[in-house]
């Protein structure tokens, strides 16, 4: 199998030491050992997200966790207010659609934040919504949605309804106190920032998310989270779970504390800033200048180069992954994933090597010389 560096918005690559922490064999979900493993994992993401309440762990991807989190706190027949900005908003509509929910968009073009004023225009309209739904991080675009803005103004003229926060692509990389912006339900998914393979997400709750999920009767199963609420505060689950994810989430966990969180998401922040430096000396356009995230960076190609033409170059000739555009941005656009382990060094290769792959296609570039000496002028 070929060996590739990867650039995605997820999966990330996965560091040694927390690969190593999930090679373990001999666990079992249903023991005293794990479920204080269990337990004390789920106390330092506690901590992390700064939530009030012990935060549930879902064998599942992102998807998954959006179902969970929306038909746990949304009736058949309610309303639900989403912020649709691109492929992940959408989904909220999806998911309302299936479960008899009605749902109301607050709607953006891709590449842009709705406005703020027409988001309370939205809610003032709705007062009677029992859900409210963002993304932090679209990562369809890249658009990092301003929520310390947009949660207040729900809060204000919404007033019964649950703030959720798919924060998929934002945790680590971006400042996120649950507590401080009352978020109700905050979703986090493995595979991005978190450094872990798909597989296993996390919800953060508040007190009065925990109460909501306690009265409702969700047309699901798997994802009645009354149940899990129950058991995982005993350290065990409904179902089997992740092992081996939870296991690696422990390690991860570790890392930060390491690193500091502060420390962490400035690096994040860094990167994001490079990584938009480099692609614009190399005649790329970057998108959401208003609302950049730091955990990745869509961009068009020079004029003249499909970025999908470019994406499998950097594939086939340079075995560097990037992810291409969704839907109606595919062949338009890229997107360069920079989250997770990575040092400036990653992304001072990563860009030499695109600018290797642009060479080949025959893009105008500057010299090889003056565009490394502009990246060594990036401070």
């Amino acid at each position: 199998m070929t060996k590739y560096r990867l650039f995605t918005p997820g999966p990330v690559e996965i560091p040694e030491r927390v690969l190593a922490a999930m090679a373990k064999t001999d666990v079992h979900h249903r023991t005293k050992e794990f479920m204080q493993i269990f337990s004390s994992t789920a106390e330092k993401f506690r901590q992390l997200v700064d939530s009030e309440h012990s935060p549930l762990f879902l064998a599942c991807t992102g998807t998954g966790a959006l179902e969970a989190a929306l038909i746990n706190s949304a009736q058949e027949g309610e309303l639900c207010l989403y912020v649709s900005a691109g492929k992940f908003g959408e989904r909220w509509g999806k998911i309302a659609r299936r479960a008899g929910i009605e749902g109301v968009p607050i709607e953006a073009n891709w590449g842009d934040s709705p406005a703020l004023s027409k988001v309370r225009e939205t809610c003032a309209a709705h007062p009677e919504a029992k859900v409210f739904c963002i993304q932090h991080c679209e990562t369809s675009t890249g658009v990092l949605h301003p929520i310390e803005e947009i949660i207040p103004m729900v809060r204000e003229e919404c007033p019964s309804a649950l703030i959720i926060v798919d924060s998929i692509s934002s945790i680590t990389t971006s400042s996120l106190s649950q507590r401080k912006l009352g978020i109700d339900i905050l979703i986090c998914a493995a595979q991005k920032a978190l450094q872990l393979p798909p597989g296993l997400t996390i919800l953060g709750l508040s007190n009065r998310a925990a109460e909501r999920i306690q009265e409702g009767s969700p047309h699901s199963l798997y994802f009645d989270l009354k149940h899990e609420l129950k058991n995982q505060a005993e350290g065990s689950s409904s179902w089997t779970p992740a092992i081996a994810h939870i296991l690696g989430l422990g390690e991860v966990c570790q890392m930060i504390e390491e690193e500091g969180l502060d420390h962490m998401i400035e690096r994040h922040n860094r990167l994001s800033k490079l990584c938009r430096f480099g692609l614009t000396q190399l005649g790329c356009t970057p998108v959401a200048e208003e609302y950049p995230a730091n955990s990745l960076t869509p961009a068009t190609p020079p004029e003249g180069i499909d970025a999908e033409v470019l994406r499998k170059k950097l594939q086939n000739t340079f075995h560097v992954l990037i992810a291409g555009g969704q839907d109606h941005w595919s062949g338009k656009y890229f997107r360069v994933g920079h989250m997770g382990s990575f040092s400036e060094a990653d992304m001072r290769m990563f860009l030499g090597v695109l600018y290797d792959a642009l060479s080949e296609m025959e893009a105008k570039l500057p010299e090889k010389a003056e565009f490394e000496t502009s990246l060594c002028s990036f401070v």
